[in-house]
């Protein structure tokens, strides 16, 4: 399996390739069909199309295959952040993912709050203190509109305290 980095590279040089070519509606763009694109795109740019046409990215995370669509592809969750329980101090991390129209917003929220500069489409919480436990969710926004995850709740457990059991 190849790690992410080269994934990137392939893709590059995929679209390396692919320039030159005229790309229409529905035309189809495999990346690399054997590979899991679960969480491996943190940001996707492709190129600029015509007039009326964008990329349709739906099947990218399942099949790696891109789209030529006429019109825009509704933003629609590619995956939602896992609630997890983790100590003081240690690293928490939640992943989202969406799929549609390029180009596609990301944004997270804590408690109901945006989180200023968390634009990822993974979030990380470097040395966890217990202040940020509570509720994260990831936004997708496009042309046509957001979707909102479901709320992955962070737990943070204090640390323990030589002596005691």
């Amino acid at each position: 399996m190849r790690s992410r980095e080269g994934r990137g590279d392939d893709l590059r040089q995929r679209h390396a390739r692919a320039r030159g070519r005229n790309l229409h509606a529905h035309g189809r763009w495999s990346v690399d069909p054997g590979l899991d694109y679960r969480s491996a795109f943190a940001t996707l740019r492709l190129p600029a199309l015509d007039a009326g046409l964008s990329w349709d990215t739906t099947r990218l995370l399942a099949e790696g295959t891109l789209t030529v669509a006429a019109g825009t592809a509704a933003t629609t969750l590619a995956g939602q952040p896992a609630t997890q329980t983790t100590t003081v101090g240690l690293t928490a991390t939640f992943i989202g993912g969406a799929v549609g129209t390029e180009p596609i917003a990301y944004r997270w929220q804590f408690n109901g709050n945006d989180l200023a500069g968390e634009t990822r489409s993974t979030l990380v919480l470097a040395n966890v203190r217990e202040s940020q436990q509570g509720a994260y969710r990831f936004i997708a926004q496009n042309s046509t509109g957001s979707v909102t995850s479901a709320p992955a709740i962070l737990t943070v457990t204090p640390l323990p305290v030589a002596g005691h059991e």
